[in-house]
């Protein structure tokens, strides 16, 4: 007598169960809050991610509309992605600031795919309060700095000005963005300070140029310049 031969579907059922459970495994332990939420409007399922940065139990999330835990200034632009998904849009960085067990606040930084067949939406979402923070932090050094600071392109045009310019030079920020650089330098200092915006294109170094820069009044004001050129942005 011969032993029963296994069918392919046989075969397949065992190896089909291990990869279940890989995902799964990977599901649980990922740094990453991933979960399953439905066209409805709720979760259905999460990972322990969640309740570590959040504070809720993945059963206090699961019921109520997750748009609950959004921010208020938030749920518009939330309900308007959540729609693009439903029509079969996936999200790409998409932000948005989830309340936390504490009443505090975290952004959060989202990917999701829609499975319309299924009415539901696979999603990733992370954590980047910290990150926020900083760059709020940066910006407001910016902002508040009483030196003149600003972020070039190598077109030649500023894209960046803090509020120092407006308040030294007297131009908007509109207006010192609107033409290239070199027009404001005074004739007498442009050879000079192109060939010190071209060897820093050119990754010399970083630039350190004096020279007279007009006001809006006509006049010109005596001026020292630092900068350091970031080639892979292409800014300076």
């Amino acid at each position: 007598m011969s032993a029963p031969k296994e069918s392919l579907g046989d075969l397949e059922q065992p190896v089909a169960a291990h990869s279940d459970a890989m995902l799964d495994r990977f599901f649980m332990l990922s740094n990453d809050m991933l979960c399953i939420a439905g066209y409805d409007g709720y979760f259905k399922r999460m990972n322990p991610a969640w309740e570590r940065v959040l504070g809720y139990s993945v059963e206090e999330l699961t019921s109520s509309p997750f748009i609950e835990f959004v921010h208020p200034d938030d749920r518009a632009a939330t309900t308007a992605e959540m729609q693009g998904l439903i029509a079969g849009q996936s999200t790409l960085s998409f932000e948005n600031r989830y309340r936390a067990k504490n009443g505090v606040y975290r952004w959060m930084l989202w990917n999701a795919t829609p499975y319309p067949e299924q009415q539901l939406i696979y999603a990733a979402a992370r954590d980047i309060t910290e990150h926020k923070h900083a760059e709020e932090t940066l910006n407001r050094f910016f902002m508040l700095s009483p030196d003149m600071l600003s972020i070039a392109g190598y077109d030649g045009y500023r894209k960046i000005v803090n509020p120092a310019w407006e308040r030294i030079l007297g131009f908007s920020a509109e207006e010192l963005k609107a033409v290239p650089v070199v027009e404001f330098v005074h004739p007498d200092d442009r050879a000079s300070f192109v060939a010190q915006f071209q060897k820093t294109l050119a990754g010399e170094g970083m630039m350190s140029f004096e020279g007279r820069y007009r006001t809006k009044d006509g006049s010109y004001r005596w001026m020292q310049w630092n900068a350091t050129p970031f080639p892979e942005q292409r800014l300076i």
